[in-house]
């Protein structure tokens, strides 16, 4: 686009002669932005220079935000020539009011910042320079949004309010991905688990797409004065074990010191800005007002993890060691199938820790609709075992697979992460799972999917089955892997909370950790997601800690070992040396 800076500096010439409607000032000029729209501005500018020009923006209430988009509109459809663009609202009655507010935005520009206008009734603003800004409602169940017009600029405010999906997947599919001048904003709060945290998940994952968080703490004023009473009855001094734990993450994450006077302004608009009681009342702060992009997508009940284990769990994915990305190709036999290494966007597995000489793993596996009616993805999860924590050490997850693939999958690392004392391996059973569970029966006792059952039984030999039984039960031989109730769902889930909240898990996959943020405590004790939230990763995890806690950990606790040391163990076969090589090691048996 050339030169980046000077675009940026041209853009707040422009602002300066906009003139905005705004709630508690009037009719304000932009010549002195907020911090926020500063931000904002900034932001976008940064990711045009990189090449993302699909930028996601995760807002709090009331900072500015679509009022210098609307300038940002007006300056990139005049600037450029041929413009296709898009103003699109949630309803009818916000895509009115912000046409009139554009409207007044090019009225009120001076005769050099401003294109003769054709055209500008309730559907479009049409230009001289043949740029065009197409005025568009999202609505409920709004399927052909944007359908055959090829858009090359996007401003779209709440997208959380948007009701189709269907409509947004349309809409990408109009946009141009080669113009020189394109840019999409999507901007909006959160309102919970939606099509909207899906897209603000996509974007922080994304190589040409930009995710900008823009918290409370970010506008100046957001404060009190500290001579008011507000400040005298809400700033006591010292920040609560919670508010120092989002502290130290705003500190670490975006090198922002929050003031006290700005922890005084969100504890008076926690007590006095909010309705209902205390719960209702933080549910609200942390959707209108999020301090982290984690407490912006909220759901009602106790939180999974709370604060402190939080943002302890988002320093630890600090200090991650660099991962290791592989893809499946499956053959007609397990021995057939390949690992191949490739890039995040594209692996079924991540692997942070290749297997250990004479460490001990345990292996948790949740298949597509297993252990949730929602979840459909395949996921397995392993873990690193010592006497006093485990350690996460790769993880699956894919939507990809059948119970066969699965069952061939589990089989794969359940060899490679071989120990001297075995493997444990859990399985959740419900809904797909028993068929994963008979394949594997089937691979290891009759040979069933392979051509070398000798060697793949010698590989498989010590995989320390799961066997369940009741704790309250006095006796009885148990029953093979895990079947998820409603019963045993809180109380798997409540043992790896324990383990969080005791600093006893070390956890390498961000996802995993955003999950557990999303998990929260609902009436009955139950534990629930709410929106198209995902819990498949938790599930895994909580299976791999059980198998730990139940069978991993009475052995190792027999074994003479000082704190901080590993069993040196036999020799380790070669095939252990490397996830991928197993396969080929099987051949060679």
């Amino acid at each position: 686009m050339g030169n980046v800076p000077e675009l940026e500096r041209q853009f707040w010439e422009f602002a300066k002669y906009v003139r905005i409607p705004t709630k508690d000032e009037g009719v304000i000029s932009l010549a002195q932005p907020w911090g926020t729209q500063k931000f904002l501005v900034r932001e976008l500018f940064q990711g045009i220079a990189d090449d993302r020009r699909d930028c996601y923006v995760l807002k709090a209430r009331q900072q500015g935000i679509s009022s210098i988009m609307l300038a940002l509109d007006a300056f990139w459809l005049q600037k450029f020539e041929g413009m296709q663009g898009a103003l699109i609202a949630e309803d009818d009655e916000n895509r009115a009011y912000f046409r009139s507010q554009f409207t007044e935005v090019v009225r009120s520009l001076p005769a050099k910042y401003s294109r003769r206008v054709l055209m500008n009734n309730r559907v479009q603003c049409v230009w001289g320079t043949k740029s065009r800004l197409l005025y568009l409602m999202a609505g409920k169940a709004k399927k052909q949004l944007g359908q055959s017009k090829g858009l090359t600029y996007v401003h779209g405010t709440e997208v959380a309010s948007w009701g189709s999906v269907d409509g947004i997947a349309k809409l990408r599919g109009t946009l141009s991905d080669k113009h020189p001048h394109r840019l999409y904003v999507w901007e909006s709060t959160a309102q919970g688990y939606n099509h909207f945290y899906d897209m603000w998940q996509d974007a922080q994952r994304a190589v040409t797409k930009r995710a900008i968080f823009i918290a409370w703490w970010r506008h100046e004023q957001y404060q009190v004065h500290r001579h008011s009473k507000v400040f005298r009855v809400y700033w006591d001094g010292r920040l609560t074990e919670e508010e120092a734990a989002w502290d130290r993450e705003i500190k670490r994450r975006y090198r922002v010191e929050v003031s006290t006077a700005q922890w005084a302004w969100y504890r008076w608009k926690h007590a006095e800005g909010m309705v209902g009681d205390e719960a209702t009342r933080t549910l609200m702060m942390h959707q209108e007002y999020p301090t982290l992009p984690e407490h912006a997508f909220q759901a009602s009940g106790v939180g999974f993890l709370g604060a402190v284990v939080g943002a302890r769990l988002q320093r630890q994915l600090g200090a991650v060691p660099p991962a290791e990305y592989y893809r499946y190709v499956f053959g007609p036999v397990i021995e057939k199938t390949e690992l191949y290494p490739t890039d995040d966007a594209m692996a079924h597995l991540t692997v942070w820790e290749q297997p250990v000489v004479g460490a001990h793993y345990s292996i948790g596996a949740d298949p597509a609709f297993g252990a949730s009616q929602d979840s459909d993805r395949y996921v397995i999860s392993v873990w690193r075992c010592e006497r006093t924590r485990a350690v996460q050490v790769a993880e699956l997850c894919t939507t990809e697979l059948t119970t066969t693939q699965f069952a061939w999958a589990c089989c794969h690392l359940c060899g490679a992460y071989m120990g001297p004392l075995g493997v444990a391996f859990i399985l959740e059973l419900t809904g797909p799972g028993m068929a994963v569970w008979q394949e594997i029966q089937r691979l290891q006792q009759w040979g069933w999917g392979t051509g070398r059952q000798a060697a793949l039984q010698q590989v498989l030999g010590n995989v320390q089955h799961y066997i369940f039984r009741r704790p309250d039960s006095l006796g009885g031989v148990g029953a093979w892997q895990w079947k998820t109730t409603e019963d045993s769902k809180i109380w798997v889930l409540s043992r790896l909370r324990d383990q969080l909240v005791g600093d006893r898990l070390v956890l390498r996959s961000a996802d995993l950790v955003e999950e557990c943020g999303n998990l929260r405590q609902v009436s009955g004790g139950r534990f629930e997601t709410s929106g198209r939230a995902y819990d498949d990763r938790v599930l895994a995890a909580a299976l791999a800690v059980e198998a730990w806690i139940e069978q991993m950990s009475p052995m190792l606790t027999m074994m003479p070992l000082q704190p901080g040391e590993t069993p040196a163990g036999p020799p380790v076969p070669a095939h252990q040396r490397a996830v991928q090589n197993l396969f080929a090691e099987i051949n060679r048996e």
